[in-house]
């Protein structure tokens, strides 16, 4: 038996702070939190849904593809349904999600007593720590499970409810956790519906939040999902150690401490913390495996000289013998790359930390009145970089280990607006440093500038300002770039951007965070490209999302904006799913083919090309012929043609197998050439340009037969422009999206969840890599569009819960992230200069 001994409940605070729990507050609903053990809550939760469940419901669950279908159809079999249909009418359905790492997740459950509104949403978190209870106003939940909520030895359980339907499907909440871990589950979001139609309550999870600390104040819990205050001063940086950024301190901060790990902001409560101050210097230590944090100013008082170090979970206040550093505030503090120990800069004093003490090191020359000073790592040279201003006059220095020397660049940053000082950070694509100084610091039109280091002089980056306030920078290496920490106009939260080389990007941080204007509806099987003139991405067609929606094609066109999707109303190509689109290498986009599933010979051969005047059909002297279906299509970008495979020919009664090949064909930008390859792939393929490599990639689902392994297997073929080259290079899965990164030059695809392998793939040109991430796109949808960007000139995905294109992530060279599309950018970023496919030449 589970005892449910250790439970605390308490009311929220500030719960319209988090979008998905205001819409229950708005509802009149009262909300509370429980922590404790995960199977305890299980056993609780059991018991107050079983208590309250009586009327029927519709469940539709959403989430990631196949991963949370099969979660969902694990709850259903053990209340004896057999498929997601059977949810309809049901009484109140449960579904348990957690991702493959088993360290995010959440479970949801819904129900409603006869003749009241929902007095009940559960969403369990992370390891099942807590849990957010919405009850009617004047309910007590501690009353509504007897023993169940209490501080002291629990007395025996009570009888569990006479036996109903529901509660086979809530005692199957532990197995389909558990069963949701081997799928690869993440977060899903349940909407349920009275019979009838109307809504009763919707409630989306946070989909990585961390859980409230157990050590914390019961009466003040935090919100999961919240995100820090705005302070002036805060110190951050980022703890390789443990890959996640820190923040803590500032002007009001109270002496808290946040961790983000990529998207969410968690709140954590150490046992002590340093008080709060402003500009107290921060950095990680390399040798030691931790943070240190030295000095800091307070209100009305001197600053402070303390050191404390962050383990990861714990502060601890270091006690330097001997000597150490003047008390100083917004001093300045990086890891030496020749010693690998820190550095710390305050005025003209230069300090380094053994993890136990300071050492003085060698003076900057200079002697006189420092009004701001920055250290960063320069790790493609191998030194740090000083930025010093000194009442308006900006000097650069090199500290090679032993010694300063000052640059004389050709360029030098401005001196920064008073109170606002520079922040520097490493970015991680390029070694050098990233340096953002504020001009016009005001909160209704923040204007900064980025610079950047080449190694012998700064550029300030065009259309580089954040647009808003800076509190950090840091050098985020688990996502591969550089992370601002800003102050956004009228905001009182914090909220992160990313550096891409040109430009910065807001990173999604809270749950609507997706695009929510007019826009294509669900789908999967769409064609997709980068149009190079405009510096658009173009959508073409598709068919409605699901196993049982109609044959019917879409014949839509979209262009994405990077802020807002816009219909092509005018007339264009006919209805079709599974288009193949590339760069035209005279100009354009390039659609060729796809399938029409209504028509007696579903597969399109036609050819046509976007252009700045919209659609225009193309009558090429040459096409494949009838009975051909087009595979895959790319533009190779070294040679200037298009690639294309076709099966052929309908003629052809052999198995598949036992057939010569596929067609190979070349677009020179007016006709199409039959090849005539020495070699071939045979099986369904999607075609990738390689630019760095020179070749266009097919990457080839092997014929299927009874000796066709499940998950399949993909095998890799390269084109040279003459023939065909198996190049041995195997993986599982089945890819819904591929294409080149132009930042390190490998081949990211998205793997099929419903394969049991869906996840990030990497190809070196050597062979295949399976990237285990936190957090992903859903690569459910057919045709996944996956392609790059041409304003951003990164790798990005368009893609969304059940077939929807609502959310748009971006590949950083090392990890995912998801922008955030709640708000455009102040204004569109020019277009990247495209060669070809959009890749720079190849080497």
């Amino acid at each position: 038996m589970i005892g449910l001994a250790m439970i605390e409940v308490s009311p929220l605070a500030a719960p319209g702070a988090e979008p998905w729990l205001a819409r229950l507050a708005a509802a009149g609903l009262d909300l509370w939190i429980a922590r404790g053990d995960a199977a305890e809550l299980d056993a609780a939760l059991v018991g107050l849904v079983g208590r309250g469940s009586a009327e029927p419901w519709s469940v539709e669950v959403r989430g990631r593809g196949g991963a949370v279908r099969y979660a969902t159809e694990v709850a259903l079999a053990a209340d004896g349904h057999d498929g997601p249909g059977g949810l309809v009418g049901g009484p109140a359905a449960v579904a348990a999600v957690l991702d493959a790492a088993a360290t995010t997740g959440s479970a949801v459950l819904l129900a409603q007593p006869p003749g009241e509104r929902p007095r009940l949403a559960v969403v369990r978190g992370p390891r099942g720590v807590w849990a957010v209870l919405a009850v009617r106003p004047g309910l007590d939940p501690r009353a509504l499970v007897p023993a169940a909520w209490s501080a002291r030895p629990a007395p025996p359980p009570p009888a569990p409810p006479p036996a109903r339907r529901v509660d086979r499907r809530l005692a199957a909440l532990a197995s389909v956790a558990a069963t949701a871990v081997l799928a690869g589950a993440v977060v899903a979001t349940l909407t349920l519906r009275r019979q009838g139609g109307a809504t009763a309550v919707a409630t989306t999870s946070p989909a990585a939040t961390a859980s409230p600390s157990l050590a914390a104040p019961a009466t003040a819990a935090a919100l999961p999902g919240s995100r820090p205050a705005v302070s002036f001063g805060p110190s951050v940086a980022f703890d390789r150690r443990h890959g996640v950024a820190v923040l803590t301190n500032g002007a009001g901060a109270g002496g808290q401490t946040w961790t983000w790990g990529g998207r969410y902001w968690s709140q954590v409560h150490p046992r002590s913390a340093p008080d709060s101050r402003v500009g107290a210097a921060m950095a990680f230590d390399p040798r030691h495996g931790d943070l240190v944090l030295f000095g800091g100013g307070f209100t009305a008082q001197q600053p402070t000289a303390e050191t404390w170090t962050w383990d990861g979970t714990e502060w601890a206040r270091a006690e330097p013998m001997l000597q150490q550093p003047p008390p100083a505030e917004f001093a300045a503090m990086a890891d030496d790359p020749v010693s690998g120990a820190l550095l710390l800069v305050t005025g003209d004093s230069a300090w380094s930390w053994d993890g136990t003490a300071w050492h003085q090191r060698a003076r900057v020359p200079g002697a006189g009145s420092v009004d701001t000073e920055v250290l960063g790592l320069d790790s493609a040279s191998g030194s740090d970089i000083l930025v010093r201003d000194s009442r308006g006059s900006v000097t650069t220095w090199r500290w090679d280990g032993a010694r300063w020397t000052e640059l004389h660049p050709a360029h030098q940053p401005p001196a920064p607006e008073p109170e606002f000082p520079e922040l520097i950070a490493t970015d991680p694509v390029t070694g050098h440093p990233v340096l953002n100084v504020s001009t016009t610091p005001t909160a209704d039109s923040p204007v900064s500038q980025t610079w950047t280091w080449d190694g012998a002089d700064w550029t300030e980056q065009p259309q580089s300002s954040l647009g808003a306030v800076p509190l950090g920078l840091l050098s985020d290496s688990a996502l591969g770039t550089v992370v601002a920490l800003v102050d956004p106009p009228g905001g009182s939260t914090a909220e992160t951007m990313a550096w891409i080389g040109e430009r910065w990007v807001r990173i999604a941080g809270t749950e609507d965070a997706g695009y929510d204007g007019v826009g294509p509806t669900p789908r999967d099987g769409t064609g997709s490209a980068a149009d190079a003139v405009s510096g658009r991405l173009l959508l073409v067609g598709g068919r409605e999302f699901g196993s049982g929606a109609p044959l019917n094609p879409l014949g839509d066109t979209w262009t994405w904006t990077g802020a807002a999707w816009s219909r092509w109303d005018q007339a264009g190509p006919p209805p079709r799913s599974g288009g193949l689109l590339a760069p035209d290498p005279s100009g354009g986009v390039l659609l060729f083919g796809g399938f029409d599933q209504t028509r007696v010979q579903p597969a399109l051969l036609d050819t046509w090309r976007w252009g700045a005047a919209g659609w225009t059909p193309l009558h090429p002297a040459v096409t494949p012929p009838p009975g051909s279906a087009g595979v895959g299509m790319a533009t190779d970008s070294r040679l200037g043609a298009t690639v294309l495979l076709t099966t052929c020919c309908s003629g052809d009664l052999r198995p598949l197998d036992e057939r010569s090949a596929m067609q190979t064909w070349t677009w020179d930008g007016s006709t199409w050439t039959l090849r005539h390859p020495a070699h071939s792939p045979l099986g369904e393929a999607m075609l990738v340009d390689d630019p760095v490599r020179g070749r266009v990639l097919a990457l080839v689902d092997e014929v299927d037969t009874a000796d066709t392994p499940v998950p399949p297997e993909l095998d890799t073929w390269a084109w040279d422009g003459t023939d065909w080259q198996d190049l041995h290079a195997t993986t599982a899965g089945r890819f819904r999206g591929a294409a080149a990164d132009p930042v390190t030059g490998d081949v990211v695809a998205l793997s099929d969840p419903q394969e049991g392998v869906g996840g990030t793939q990497l190809f070196d040109g050597r062979g295949w890599l399976r990237r285990p991430l936190p957090d992903e796109p859903d690569a459910a949808a057919l045709g996944t569009p996956m392609l790059v960007d041409p304003q951003l000139g990164r790798l990005v995905v368009l893609s969304g819960p059940s077939g929807e294109l609502t959310e748009e992530w971006m590949w950083t060279g090392q990890a995912w992230v998801q922008l955030d599309l709640s708000r455009p950018p102040a204004a569109p970023a020019p277009a990247v200069p495209f060669h070809h496919g959009g890749y720079p030449p190849p080497p």
